[in-house]
């Protein structure tokens, strides 16, 4: 994918030249940057490539760009919405996209994406420079790095919760695919989330989707085993609704519903809820009424 790149006026390094792990195990974790390697295992990695580019006319300048490749695209979007986001909020990201790339993040000196199984990320160095100037020329050689992704033809799929969430209204960046612990509970399988805000309010869709409406069926149940939940009576739908504790001592109040093999909550948004009265409350979080209506709108739109 990117190995026949030459990112003009950068080249391969001849002294580094590139490196292919297949199955990677401690040899790669031992190069790679913060590695997590239980975790890239968990989530299906399959193959690590490693590249160093030069600048052409001798100077310092240089960026290392790994390429990672999953064994399928929810493991590969999971890697990528984890480095990108975390645990921060995606509000206060000094992020941007890169040009024709849906799924990218170029801060200062480093860049990601995701396209299909790959995940590619990349860092751009040069001693000599000042920051100012070290900001525009990393942005520039980072966007020529990345430039063929926006031209491959890579499969681009993503998985149905994360074409269920709505576009509307969405953070920039504010997306996040769990493989495995949907909707915080360890276990429970994949999950999408969406981060919202709507004028000074926040707050958060996660979707679960399945091919089994009997699986969906099993998230829900397991959600409704939470402590204090009640259940909505003369829904289209089921549903309840539940309070949750947050880690600020806040109490964040959720909806869930389920339909057929889609399993949808709306919640506050934890980051910014704050112990507080009910007219703060107001200010920062949707109330009942209209998480309800955001419920109804993501579980009975049509995904194609």
């Amino acid at each position: 994918m990117l190995m026949e790149v030459r990112p003009e006026p950068y080249c391969l390094d001849p002294n580094a030249p590139p490196r292919t792990y297949e199955h990677p195990g401690g040899n790669v974790c031992a190069e790679l940057a913060n590695p997590d390697c239980a975790a890239l295992k968990r989530l299906g990695l399959r193959q690590v490539n490693i590249l160093r580019y030069i600048h052409d006319d001798g100077s310092p300048a240089a960026m290392n760009v790994v390429v990672y490749r999953f064994a399928t695209v929810e493991g590969a979007l999971a890697h990528y919405t984890d480095r990108v986001l975390a645990d921060q909020d995606p509000a206060t990201l000094s992020l941007r996209s890169l040009p024709r790339l849906t799924f990218s993040a170029l801060g200062t000196a480093f860049a990601r994406a995701y396209t299909g199984p790959f995940v590619v990320e990349a860092n751009y160095s040069n001693p000599r420079q000042a920051p100012t100037q070290l900001t525009v020329e990393s942005e520039q050689a980072l966007s020529r790095v990345f430039g063929p992704l926006a031209r491959s033809g890579e499969n681009r799929a993503l998985p149905k919760s994360v074409r269920r969430l709505p576009e509307r209204e969405r953070v920039e960046f504010g997306l996040n695919f769990e493989s495995d612990n949907a909707f915080g509970v360890l276990g429970l399988g994949q999950a999408a989330t969406g981060y919202y805000k709507r004028g000074e309010k926040r707050y958060r869709v996660i979707v679960s989707e399945a091919e089994d409406p009997e699986l969906a069926r099993d998230v829900y149940v397991a959600l409704r085993r939470l402590p204090g939940r009640r259940l909505l009576k003369k829904m289209p739908f089921d549903a309840f609704e539940i309070r949750m504790p947050t880690d600020t001592g806040a109490v964040a109040e959720w909806l869930v519903g389920k339909l057929q093999g889609v399993v949808v909550a709306v919640t506050d948004e934890p980051l910014v809820l704050v112990r507080g009265t009910a007219r703060e409350r107001h200010t920062h979080c949707l109330d009942r009424a209209e998480k309800l209506r955001v419920l109804q709108s993501v579980l009975r739109v049509s995904v194609r």
